[in-house]
């Protein structure tokens, strides 16, 4: 498998204000001399959603709790179908498990995403659709980090519940297909193709930027050998 880590220098000053309204200027100045700073590495390569399914009794007890949560209020606005997946041979330091889930109208997925990692949480929601000529729409109560990549509309409520997000996701899907439907997911083979499609371009995307850069072989050992696994959130 192949791993990859962040090139500070190669994000953009927006993203650095959007990152961290209080380490912006660090990263602006690192950026600005050309300086390298230690961020995330041990990203691992894309790996199939297929690949990544799991059960709900691999989840730790601690996370599952929180995903349920979220779980049920995907449910109370028409998602029917659940799927737990994990990040698969991250050597990130972090801990991340998540939810697939798709709504009734068989046009819209979601995700229930949960990372702990240098002992802060966090669980987003996601509403995901796809669009004609290959776009796509989202819909999350996440904060803006990185820039979309192109072809790529992203609403943001950030905090927002389940309800107010499939609201505004509905509203704006309904525009943007006014002469074309919705790309239809009738089962869980067609939700992850989808999915394994969009994770590769989101990769290349970074990868062709220059944020994410592919790590060596020497690089990944000595960060297995000083990566322990990391607590389990209380």
């Amino acid at each position: 498998m192949k791993y990859y880590k962040t090139d500070s220098r190669k994000i953009s000053y927006v993203e650095y204000w959007h990152l961290s309204r209080k380490g912006f200027l660090l990263g602006w100045w690192n950026k600005l001399i050309g300086k390298q700073m230690n961020l995330v590495r041990g990203i691992p390569g894309p790996t199939p959603l297929a690949d990544r399914i799991i059960s709900a009794g691999a989840v730790p007890a601690e996370i599952r709790h929180r995903l349920e949560h979220g779980i049920s209020d995907l449910r109370a606005v028409g998602f029917d179908q659940f799927w737990y997946y994990s990040s698969k041979g991250s050597l990130t330091g972090g801990l991340s498990y998540a939810v697939e889930a798709l709504h009734s109208s068989r046009q819209i997925l979601a995700k229930v995403i949960y990372v702990f990692y240098r002992n802060r949480e966090r669980t987003v929601i996601y509403l995901v659709s796809g669009l004609p000529n290959d776009t796509l729409l989202a819909t999350t109560n996440k904060k803006r980090d990185f820039t979309p990549r192109p072809g790529h509309i992203v609403q943001r409520k950030v905090g927002a519940d389940a309800k107010y997000l499939i609201d505004l996701h509905q509203q704006k899907l309904s525009q943007l297909t006014a002469g074309q439907p919705a790309l239809v997911f009738n089962n869980l083979e067609a939700v992850t193709a989808f999915e394994d499609k969009f994770l590769r371009e989101s990769y290349d995307h970074k990868i062709r930027r220059g944020t994410w850069v592919e790590m060596t072989e020497a690089e990944v050992a000595a960060l297995r050998a000083q990566r322990t696994p990391p607590p389990l959130p209380k």
